[in-house]
């Protein structure tokens, strides 16, 4: 499992004062049903803009990876 985290620096302020803060996350797993979990599991609580999926195949190991792209918005940091 590859969990990747990067702060875009975007801030605004929200109808309440509050910040909201835009950031991304990427996850990869070579485990289909691992990585709709851990999917799953973080944009729950989250104000979710985007997500982009990839597949890479390695044909040194047979091994399929998967990949995705989470843009997402934290409010109230």
């Amino acid at each position: 499992m590859i969990i990747h985290e990067l702060k875009i620096l975007s801030e605004e302020v929200g109808v309440l004062g509050e910040t909201i803060v835009m950031k991304v996350k990427t996850i990869a797993n070579m485990r289909e049903d691992w990585f709709d979990d851990e999917i799953n599991e973080f944009i729950q609580h989250k104000h979710i803009v985007d997500i982009k999926f990839s597949v890479l195949f390695d044909s040194n190991d047979d091994n399929y990876i998967f990949s995705a792209l989470i843009t997402y918005e934290e409010i109230g940091i």
